[in-house]
């Protein structure tokens, strides 16, 4: 019960920090790690590109830690909208490649459209 409850003020603390500093989208600029041993790559908003590095697949998880887009793709991406309504909208979508086809995703996680290679 102990550890139950310190992994869960570990992970709040973790949360805490996560929303206190980074509210804006970029490139990490330290090593972040989330308890579940996933290394974050880049960060928008309260969303988080992570790796998990002995195996090199990408997914993408939320402040939480909920995953939003699952940790099995070779590569994601953030991708901005363009233009004055993407501005005003805060429209970003994420490129996911799994082999040779690649998937976009909206914030949410939800697909939008599916790419070949």
């Amino acid at each position: 019960m102990v550890k139950i409850m310190n992994k869960r003020f570990s992970l709040l603390m973790l949360l805490i920090f996560c929303a206190l500093f980074l509210f804006s989208c970029g490139k990490k600029t330290s090593t972040v790690y989330f308890l579940t041993e996933y290394k974050v790559e880049e960060y928008c908003g309260n969303r988080f590109i992570v790796s998990k590095p002995d195996c090199m697949i990408y997914g993408v998880l939320d402040i939480e830690g909920n995953e939003i887009i699952p940790v099995i793709y070779n590569e994601i991406k953030l991708l901005h909208g363009k233009g004055r309504a993407a501005e005003l909208t805060g429209t970003r979508y994420f490129k996911a490649k799994y082999k040779n086809t690649y998937i976009i995703f909206d914030y949410d996680g939800n697909i939008v459209c599916f790419l070949g290679s």
